[in-house]
């Protein structure tokens, strides 16, 4: 007997020596729990429920305490419960931080969405790119800026003059290459089009009716949102759509202006964001086009309707500087160009400073 118990200690003993730290600690807990018929696991309840009622009473426990409590409390019992609208999001967001690999060290340590998940919201986010004014890009900002300051950027990119037709995997169709008006107000999103022709016939008409009225585009007209404070930070674009050889004025572009400022601060459907989601849009880039450069003429000089508005103006302390910055809301937002065009520009004083100056 002796012997057998002796050859039993050895046998436990070197399956000890085979666990690693983690392992060794495990089996010790479960022998615990085995042994003490459960009174273990029964005895440190009551130490979380004191835990968790401290933290009720205290007045430092807030709304998003209380999601992520009951998300990580929820996946201890349930692994494959679904995940809440907050933690959702804010796994999309750092697992676009941090990549992958170090997202899912944070990912089981937190209860946080794994790989198959994230996987399966990046094929959605890939639809947040289309033709027209990309709302859902807006969203995706102003979820991860951070805090950051941002300026608006637009360019023409020039194109072969072609239409295609677009499908999409929700089943609606359109299309691609009729130029948008330059009026932002009156773009419309891709469900919003016209479906293609059904029979060869109407397709050939309407082709022929584009190309007769100039109406088929040569430039794709594209703006984008870049971090000013840190330049790191990737470039999102907003809006991206078929534009004609002419017709785009300066107020075209004073109206882009505004309506960037305003979905910066408005979700598509004109609610206000939350402050959380605000993007700090504090001024665009013009490029060297006279309807550009006419633009931001217009809108950084001062007028009676927005100083009867109440908008306050940020400029330079001198007599001869008429350009300025305008407070649309709590920050201000500027207008700016190349110091090259600037030099070029007569009509601009001579003595104004560069955009950065400005800002």
């Amino acid at each position: 007997m002796a012997m057998e118990l002796e050859d039993m200690a050895s046998e436990i003993q070197s399956l000890r020596s085979e666990l690693t730290a983690m392992e060794l600690e495990a089996a010790e807990l479960a022998s615990r729990f085995l042994s003490e018929g459960g009174a273990f696991a029964s005895a440190s309840c009551p130490k979380l429920q004191k835990l968790l009622a401290d933290a009720q009473a205290s007045r430092n426990l807030t709304v998003k305490d209380e999601v992520f409590l009951e998300h990580f409390l929820t996946h201890i019992a349930v692994p494959n419960a679904p995940y809440c609208e907050f933690v959702a999001e804010v796994a999309s967001h750092y697992a676009n931080v941090l990549g992958m690999q170090e997202y899912l060290t944070l990912a089981s340590l937190l209860r946080m969405p794994k790989e198959t998940w994230i996987k399966a919201r990046r094929k959605i986010v890939k639809e947040l790119i289309h033709v027209g004014t990309m709302f859902g890009q807006f969203d995706l900002l102003s979820m991860s800026h951070d805090g950051q300051l941002y300026v608006a950027g637009s360019d023409a990119t020039r194109v072969t003059a072609m239409i295609e037709a677009e499908v999409s995997r929700r089943g609606w169709s359109h299309l691609s290459g009729e130029s948008y008006s330059p009026n932002p107000l009156e773009h419309k999103q891709p469900e919003e089009l016209d479906p293609i022709p059904v029979s060869a016939d109407e397709l050939r008409s309407k082709v022929e009716r584009l190309h007769e009225a100039e109406q088929v585009a040569v430039n794709v007209e594209l703006t984008s949102l870049n971090c000013a404070t840190d330049l790191r930070k990737p470039t999102t674009v907003v809006s991206a759509y078929p534009a004609a050889r002419s017709g785009y004025k300066a107020i075209h572009r004073v109206l882009e202006w505004a309506t960037w400022r305003y979905y910066a601060t408005h979700f598509r459907d004109h609610s206000v964001r939350a402050l959380t989601f605000v993007i700090f849009l504090v001024g665009a880039a013009t490029d060297s086009c006279g309807a550009e450069l006419a633009g931001g003429l217009y809108a950084g000089t001062p007028n009676e309707a927005e100083l009867d508005a109440g908008y306050m103006l940020l400029g330079l302390d001198d007599p001869d500087y008429i350009y300025f910055a305008k407070y649309f809301w709590f920050l201000p937002f500027a207008w700016c160009v190349q110091q090259s065009r600037l030099e070029a520009t007569t009509t601009i004083p001579p003595n104004l400073q560069q955009p950065a100056t400005v800002i």
